[in-house]
This record gives C-alpha cells, sequence and structure tokens, in this order.
C-alpha cells in the first residue's frame, strides 16, 4: 500500500482507506489524532475515518451534520413518547384510582345490604317466633274452650238424666207415700183375720215397690258424688293454671325484694342486744309479709272460684249448692289456719328472740357495745387520792405508708407534732409490699391534733380503729 500523496509504504498501522473516497493515505498526509491513529488496524470500528480532501469537502460535513440532526430528531421523539409514556401512565394511575374507588363504594354498599339483610332476617324470625307463640296460645286457649264446652254438655246431659230420674223418683215417692196412707188406715179399721190377710197383701206390694226405688236413689247419689268430684277437680285444676301464671310473673319480682331484705338482715345480725331485738323485728316484719301474701291469694283464690262459678250457671240447683258449700268449707279451714299462724305471730317478738339465741355460737363472747344506763366518768384530783385511774385513750387507724417504715418513725413524727404519750402498733396490711397501716393510741384529748389532715402527708388515709365485737375463744 502507498500514499497518494507522499507515495509513503506501509501497512494498515501506519495507512489507511477513506471511508467516504476510499483514497489511502498515511496519517501525516490525513492529519489524524493519536486516538484515531489507533482506530487504523481495526477490522470493526464504529470510528469513522475520512481523508483531509473529505474532510474539507462539503460532502464530509454536511453528512456529518446529517447524522447530528439525526441523533437530536432521535433525541426528540425519545422525550416525546416519554412525556407521552408519563401521560400515559398518569391517566392509567387515575382510572385505577376511581376504579378502586368505585369497587370500595360497591363493597360497602354490598356489606351494608348485607347487614341490613341479616337485620331483616332477623327481625322475621323475631316475628314468627312471635306468631309461633300466639298460635301455640291460642290452640291452648281454644283447647280450653273446647275442653269447657265438652264439660258443660256432659253436665248438662247429666243434669237432664238427673232430672228425669228426680221426677220418676218423686212420682215413686208419691206413690210409696199413697199406699203407706192406705195400709194405715186399712191397719187402723181391720181388727179381722179377713182385714189381716189383705193389709198382708198390701205389705207385700208395698215391699216389691221399695225394690224398684231404693236402687234409684243409690244412683241418684252416686251421680251426685261424681257431679261433686268432677268439679273440684276441675276448679282445683284451674287454681293450678292461674297459680303457674302468676308465679311467672310476681315470683321473680319477690324474690328479688326477698334476696334485697335478706341481704340488709345479714348484714345486721351483730351481736349486740340492739341489733338482736331490730333482726327480731325485722323477721317479724318478713313473716308477716309472707302471710299477708298467703292471704292475699286465699282472697284472690275465692274470687276467682266465685267468677268460675258466676261463669258456669248451667242451671244445676242442687248439685251446685252442694259444691259451694263443700268448697267454702275447705277455704274457711284454710282462712282459719292462716289466722292462727297471725295471731301467734302477733304475740310478741318473745318466740323469735328464744329461736335466735338457741343458734348462738358457742366458742364466742359477747361484749356489749354501749351501756343503756348512763355513765359517770370521774373529775376528782389523784393528787388527794391513793387509788389511780387509767386514762381514756382513743385508738386511729393510719393506712396508705410507706412500707418500710417503723413503729418508732411514726411515734417520733407524733410526738414531734406535739403529742408527747404516744402508743403505736403495726397492722398486718392487706399488700405489706406496697403499703403499712398502724394503730396509734393517744389520749382522748389529742385526738384532733392526731387526725389533724396538714400533719399526715399526701395520701395517707386516717380513720377511726374500730374494735370488733366478738372475739373468739381459742380452741387450743
Amino acid at each position: 500500500m502507498k500514499c497518494i500523496s507522499c507515495n509513503l509504504e506501509g501497512d494498515k498501522y501506519v495507512l489507511f482507506n477513506c471511508d467516504n473516497c476510499e483514497v489511502t493515505q498515511c496519517k501525516t498526509c490525513g492529519d489524524y489524532t493519536a486516538s484515531e491513529e489507533k482506530c487504523f488496524p481495526l477490522s470493526k470500528r464504529r470510528v469513522i475515518l475520512y481523508c483531509k480532501n473529505c474532510k474539507e469537502s462539503e460532502y464530509g460535513n454536511g453528512r456529518i451534520t446529517e447524522i447530528i440532526q439525526k441523533n437530536k430528531n432521535l433525541r426528540q421523539k425519545v422525550e416525546n413518547l416519554k412525556m407521552a409514556i408519563t401521560l400515559r401512565k398518569d391517566e392509567v394511575e387515575t382510572q385505577a384510582r376511581k376504579q378502586e374507588e368505585e369497587i370500595e363504594k360497591s363493597t360497602n354498599e354490598n356489606q351494608k345490604m348485607k347487614e341490613h339483610i341479616l337485620s331483616l332476617e332477623e327481625q322475621i324470625r323475631k316475628l314468627e317466633k312471635e306468631l309461633q307463640r300466639k298460635n301455640d296460645l291460642n290452640e291452648q286457649n281454644i283447647q280450653s274452650k273446647l275442653q269447657v264446652k265438652k264439660l258443660e254438655l256432659e253436665l248438662k246431659e247429666k243434669h237432664s238424666e238427673n232430672s228425669t230420674m228426680s221426677i220418676q223418683i218423686k212420682n215413686l215417692i208419691r206413690e210409696n207415700d199413697k199406699l203407706k196412707s192406705d195400709n194405715n188406715k186399712i191397719l187402723i179399721s181391720s181388727t179381722n183375720e179377713n182385714n189381716l190377710s189383705t193389709v198382708q197383701q198390701l205389705t207385700t206390694q208395698n215391699i216389691d215397690y221399695n225394690k224398684y226405688t231404693l236402687p234409684a236413689t243409690n244412683t241418684l247419689s252416686e251421680l251426685e258424688n261424681k257431679f261433686d268430684a268432677k268439679l273440684q277437680s276441675l276448679t282445683l285444676n284451674f287454681d293450678k293454671k292461674i297459680s303457674e301464671l302468676r308465679n311467672q310473673i310476681v315470683q321473680p319480682r319477690q324474690a328479688k325484694k326477698y334476696s334485697e331484705v335478706a341481704g340488709t338482715a345479714k348484714l345486721d345480725t351483730v351481736g349486740t342486744q340492739r341489733n338482736n331485738t331490730s333482726n327480731n323485728l325485722l323477721n317479724k316484719t318478713l313473716y308477716e309479709t309472707t302471710l299477708e301474701k298467703e292471704q292475699r291469694q286465699l282472697m284472690e283464690n275465692i274470687i276467682n272460684l266465685s267468677e268460675v262459678d258466676t261463669n258456669r250457671n248451667i242451671g244445676i240447683t242442687n248439685v251446685n249448692e252442694r259444691s259451694r258449700g263443700s268448697i267454702k268449707k275447705s277455704l274457711e279451714n284454710e282462712w282459719e289456719r292462716t289466722k292462727n299462724k297471725s295471731e301467734n305471730i302477733n304475740n310478741g317478738p318473745s318466740q323469735i328472740n328464744n329461736r335466735t339465741s338457741e343458734t348462738k355460737n358457742p366458742n364466742q363472747r359477747a361484749i356489749n357495745a354501749g351501756l343503756r344506763n348512763k355513765i359517770i366518768r370521774g373529775t376528782g384530783q389523784e393528787k388527794n387520792m391513793i387509788i389511780k385511774g387509767i386514762k381514756q385513750l382513743s385508738h386511729t387507724h393510719i393506712c396508705k405508708l410507706d412500707p418500710n417504715l417503723k413503729e418508732q418513725d411514726i411515734i417520733q413524727h407524733v410526738k414531734a407534732n406535739g403529742i408527747n404519750d404516744v402508743q403505736c402498733i403495726k397492722l398486718d396490711s392487706r399488700k405489706p409490699d406496697e403499703y403499712s397501716s398502724f394503730r396509734i393510741s393517744v389520749p382522748k384529748n389529742d385526738t384532733e391534733k392526731l387526725r389533724n389532715a396538714d400533719i399526715w402527708p399526701e395520701g395517707v388515709i386516717v380513720s377511726p380503729f374500730l374494735f370488733r365485737l366478738y372475739q373468739h375463744k381459742n380452741q387450743n
């Protein structure tokens, strides 16, 4: 290979061919840089090499500008595409958000519809239950009415049978009376043997007649007894149903009131004489209230029975009078029994006192809470007397203190506040790790100083110390 301009011979490392006109030139003639020289021997290169003439000519410059313009156009297209893509993304995101909002709304609406449907189903179930209950009650009422009507029809039939039998018996009794009167007349007038034979015939006729009348009277009495038993059973069943309904409605309220009264009675069972009397009076009132309830229930039963009797006027006169008489007798007996109970209660609280004294625990020793008589306290000076009295102390309970405090610390604190005579005992608190409690005993004159809120820090509780009214004996 030779250079056209300087005829220099060499290889591909020194010479090259122009990419435009394919003329061989050396590096000096082509005016190439060191970086371009490195691209000469490469078979695959991206750099375009032009000779000096092509570089200076318009053809080479136009090609470069064209390539640059193409690059600019491509960049502009890429930017436009990027802008279009971003806009499209924004549109897609907005549409997706709208769709998500619509889906959320639809899900919320579906949830509300489901809740509404569930509430409607619950209402429908409740209505079905109420309808079922009403239907059951109606069926029970209809059955009870049918039973009552059946009983009324049976009573009417038996009454008609009894009336016919009574009419027949009355007729037979009249005939019997007539025959007896005729027999008596004949017995008085007859003295001869002939007359005696006729009397015997008449008496035999009378005996035969009695054979027919006696079974009829027996059957009538049996029917009356059966009717009385049936009527009593009906009244008892009716009373049971009424009492069951009344217990279902009234008994829970009475049980609540009784539990409240019993709870107050348990709280008031203290071993003093005053509390014993109050408990006796309370027990008496409770027992009287129960008796009043029983009496009221008896009166209601009487009223109900009277209403039943008025509603069951079927036309039976004699049988109803006898059944009512038996019922009234039983009710009068119950009334007298409850009166005797109330009279036993009104005798006074002596019986109740005896009953409560029997249930006393032998391991307890009663301590009088206070004397009924007036207490006299001495006012003399001890200097002029041989004997000496004991100072009256007041006891105070102090709690919610630091668990690390000791009795000596409390005594020093109280003495620093102007109280010299102090006694302190540490008590067993419920939570010894959290707080401690003490019993402080001082003379009664210094109680106001001790119970002053300014002496004690914030959070401390100060209250009078209460001793127990009952002390248990040591069983060991």
